[in-house]
């Protein structure tokens, strides 16, 4: 059973990954009952399920539910395959965005420098086969890009209906390459040329250099202030959150990790970070959630930055997330994380300092009206 990381250190998990084999050693017997159970179903059930795995797997769903956390979470196979990529950032792919028409076909758009279009796929063309298995109509999309992914290097064959023809599907064969799913984008303030926005979409494992690099690009173009767009950031990796924390921060401590054990660790800066100068904003909304609020809330309680938005999200808890023998995962709350002054955010979130609720998008965006504004007062200055 690989171990993925997921908002938690390795060792942490690797040790809950013995515990939870242990205890499921200790009551073997139990799971008799749901053995008996399971066999009644299959022999007395008027449609009794087709396959044993999709039949497994709800029983997993129905036991995570158990627990009463929304976070703990049953992935199956596609799903967790997508997330992993995300959170690497970075996937062996074909290519290109699949979209599904009125009649439920899979419409291919290739990248003009990937292996679909090098290969002539076009603009349009119809997916009709994975590795020669036929797509039916309204495929589930996710569990089709999980197939299309893969290792850089690997073959996979696709059928091809060219687009506006009868004729048949062309076979091709392609060699997957690697892509980079970017969780940065950095570029200098419509309104003033001189702040420089760096806005994080999610903490993948590469954000902290997506960072730096943009930081150092505004910093070459001039600017003489920062804003931190954390909008509809979700949340992501635990070491990539402390990493940005103490780019930021001349001191103090990131965060605290309070786990069921008892054993609790306090995340700290240990220098001075190359960006703990600049005078710095930060914009939240109400998707504005879990390793997004830690960052959020480090940079605003170590005195380095004021938030400008609406209120947070609250999600303030920490998932392992376990991958299985058949590529599933189990996500398992095993800790809660605790701003520097050692507040919970679950269920609570953060509160702007400088309220904003709504863009309008037929104008100049508020929350970055209200930062430069506030930048002019000498807010962000240390």
């Amino acid at each position: 059973m690989r171990i993925l990381l997921v908002a938690l250190q390795f060792l942490a998990i690797f040790a809950a990954g013995y515990f939870i084999r242990a205890v499921a050693d200790s009551r073997q017997d139990r799971l008799e009952l749901v053995s008996e159970a399971v066999q009644v179903i299959r022999t007395y059930a008027l449609t009794p399920p087709e396959e044993e795995l999709p039949f497994e797997r709800a029983m997993i769903h129905a036991a995570v539910g158990t627990l009463g956390d929304p976070f703990s979470v049953y992935v199956e196979p596609a799903q967790h395959e997508l997330q992993s990529d995300d959170l690497a950032g970075e996937y062996g792919g074909i290519g290109a965005l699949l979209t599904i028409d009125d009649a439920g076909r899979v419409i291919l758009t290739p990248f003009e420098t990937g292996p679909a279009y090098e290969a002539g796929i076009r603009d349009g063309d119809i997916l009709f086969s994975v590795d020669r298995r036929v797509i039916g109509p309204f495929p589930g999309i996710g569990d089709l890009i999980a197939d299309l992914r893969g290792v850089e290097g690997s073959r996979i064959n696709l059928g091809v209906v060219k687009a506006d023809t009868d004729g048949p599907p062309i076979s091709y064969e392609l060699t997957r390459m690697r892509f980079e799913i970017p969780s940065v984008t950095t570029y200098l303030s419509p309104l003033n040329p001189a702040t420089g926005i760096i806005k994080i979409i999610r903490f993948a494992e590469n954000t902290p250099e997506e960072v730096e690099a943009g930081y150092n690009e505004l910093i070459e173009a001039g600017i003489s202030g920062l804003i931190l767009d954390l909008r509809d950031n979700g949340g992501g990796l635990l070491e990539s959150t402390v990493d940005l924390g103490r780019y930021f921060l001349k001191s103090g401590i990131v965060l605290t990790e309070e786990r069921a054990a008892g054993e609790d660790e306090s995340f700290r800066v240990e220098q001075p970070g190359p960006a703990a100068d600049i005078p710095l904003l930060i914009i939240i909304n109400g998707n504005t959630a879990s390793a997004a609020e830690v960052l959020a809330a480090a940079l605003r309680e170590n005195g380095r930055a004021l938030l400008i938005g609406s209120q947070t999200f609250g999600k303030g808890t920490v998932q392992a997330v376990v991958e299985l023998s058949d590529g599933s995962s189990l996500h398992i709350t095993t800790a809660r994380w605790l701003t520097p002054g050692g507040e919970t955010l679950d269920g609570v979130g953060l509160s702007p300092d400088f309220r904003v609720e709504s863009s309008d998008d037929n104008g100049p965006d508020p929350f970055l009206a209200l930062a430069e504004q506030l930048f002019l007062k000498g807010a962000g200055d240390q």
